[in-house]
């Protein structure tokens, strides 16, 4: 079928790839509850300003994760550029120059991109995740229905809620499928004045935002879900938060952001007494389950959680 797009409108188009990628599980269209293990510090937080962490990614251990995945990404093209149909010099010189981009992060640390995220799980009360992120059992899970993804969605550069992905092999079919679909979509642009990096630089931001879902087998238990912020530069961030914060974690310093602090939910004041959509929290397996129950319940309760409802992990901790 003959692309119905042509010159800037076919380069235009190109922006819009993502949601249309087969293979990403877009959470958010089924509604799941979702499960965030957190100590009660956090907890509290979240609680008083009904507003969620989220971490700069590459000052957590999952920065490691974003060079493995952007590894992956160069083997992918390399594979692309060896393609009897890309051949062309419009097709080499964008995925040359795209290349020259992604091979920056994995050189030094500072080229990596500010990607915020937070993290959930479709698994309750796990014994693993108790261990990981629940304060090895003295923590909280936190359970959100369905309606966290429209709240964080609703929000800036929020790409929606997806399903992380571990196996390596979906991983190059999913980037395969961004770059074909995205080479079909711009390619009656070609014969315009727009130059090869353009294009790349369209590329590379897509593929940046696909490489924050994604992440080692060996993790692959967690079945998280992940809300990403891409902050595109300083600029934009100021523009969308009214602070950025400061924390220690595993000896470095990770900057990190409030959703409760977005100045496009401030600005419109129906989001003001906008309330997180928790459900239920699950004590850990190793606090002292009648006290902090009832000190929870007072937290809820002076806080407006007056339904959300208080049970206890139903695991043996040793």
């Amino acid at each position: 079928m003959k692309n119905i797009f042509s010159g800037r409108e076919a380069f235009l188009n190109g922006l819009n790839i993502f949601p249309k990628l087969e293979n990403l599980d877009f959470c958010f269209q089924r509604k799941l509850k979702m499960y965030h293990y957190t100590d009660i510090n956090a907890l509290i937080g979240m609680v008083q300003t009904n507003g969620i962490w989220m971490s700069n990614a590459k000052y957590l251990n999952d920065k490691e994760e974003l060079v493995n995945a952007l590894k992956i990404s160069m083997e992918v093209i390399e594979c692309i550029k060896g393609r009897k149909r890309y051949q062309t010099q419009k097709y080499q010189e964008i995925l040359n120059h795209l290349m020259n981009k992604l091979e920056r992060p994995c050189l030094d640390i500072d080229n990596i991109p500010d990607l915020f995220i937070a993290s959930f799980s479709i698994k309750a009360d796990d014994l693993s995740q108790w261990r990981a992120y629940g304060k090895n059992g003295e923590g909280v899970c936190i359970e959100f229905n369905g309606r966290l993804s429209n709240i964080l969605f609703s929000i800036g550069n929020f790409l929606s809620s997806i399903k992380v992905t571990y196996d390596d092999n979906m991983k190059r079919k999913i980037l395969y499928s961004m770059i074909f679909r995205y080479f079909k979509c711009v390619q009656d642009s070609f014969q315009s004045s727009l130059r090869p990096s353009e294009y790349s630089d369209i590329l590379y931001e897509k593929i940046i935002l696909l490489l924050a879902y994604f992440k080692h087998n060996s993790f692959k238990s967690e079945e998280e879900i992940r809300f990403v912020y891409n902050s595109i530069n300083k600029e934009s961030l100021k523009k969308d938060f009214e602070n950025l914060y400061f924390r220690e974690s595993n000896g470095t310093v990770v900057s990190y952001i409030k959703t409760n602090e977005n100045k496009i939910k401030k600005e419109d004041k129906s989001y003001l007494r906008e309330y997180l959509p928790i459900s239920k929290i699950i004590l850990g397996p190793k606090t002292n389950k009648q006290l902090l129950a009832s000190s929870i319940r007072n937290l809820l309760d002076y806080y407006g959680y007056a339904n959300v409802v208080i049970e206890e992990s139903k695991l043996a901790y040793r």
